[in-house]
């Protein structure tokens, strides 16, 4: 991997570049990670998410929002070329257990040029190791089936497929089938 990449959390200055390196992605790559929240047709959707990602930053904020409207937090990693983005991994608090703990829908992406470096394995291991430092019991996600590189990642750090779900994927006109993955972590005193 090249040495000039920073991995850090993601700051509001952040956002613009974010969504540049997104843009940036092949449609190939949009395809394996395109969340409502990069969705400029989404309107107040992806606005409102980009709030989020910055007030989750802030210390204080982030406690009155894991208390308060849990759904709301992400915890947010970004990789960076000098001031480019190059990759980002999330980890968006999805629901409250019954236990008081969290779970957390995952999702990552790395430019095209900057694939196949090992940026995305770094990406996946300091997300897990940050959900939990933050307590999340569950990391869920989506991916698709033909994605067999990033099942392969997904699988070498734990993650193991609960659901298949035929055609129920819809891009460009396509159908695609999905599987859901889990990866339980233990609960750990952090």
């Amino acid at each position: 991997m090249n040495q000039d990449i920073l991995i850090r959390n993601l700051k509001i200055r952040d956002l613009i570049s974010l969504y540049r390196a997104y843009r940036k992605l092949s449609p190939t790559s949009k395809l394996s990670f395109r969340p409502d929240y990069f969705n400029p047709l989404k309107g107040i959707r992806c606005f409102v998410t980009s709030v989020y990602f910055f007030l989750s930053t802030i210390k204080p904020i982030k406690v009155i929002m894991k208390k308060y409207y849990p759904q709301a937090e992400f915890l947010c990693l970004i990789a960076t070329n000098k001031s480019e983005v190059v990759g980002m991994s999330h980890l968006k608090i999805s629901r409250q257990l019954s236990d008081k703990s969290f779970s957390a829908t995952f999702g990552v992406f790395i430019v095209d040029k900057y694939q196949n470096r090992g940026l995305g394995s770094l990406l996946v291991k300091l997300a897990i190791e940050q959900a939990e430092k933050e307590g999340i019991l569950a990391i869920s996600l989506t991916v698709l089936q033909e994605n067999k590189r990033a099942i392969y990642l997904y699988e070498k750090f734990g993650f193991k497929i609960t659901e298949e779900r035929k055609d129920a994927d819809l891009y460009e006109g396509e159908y695609h089938t999905v599987y859901e993955m889990r990866l339980n972590l233990r609960r750990g005193d952090k």
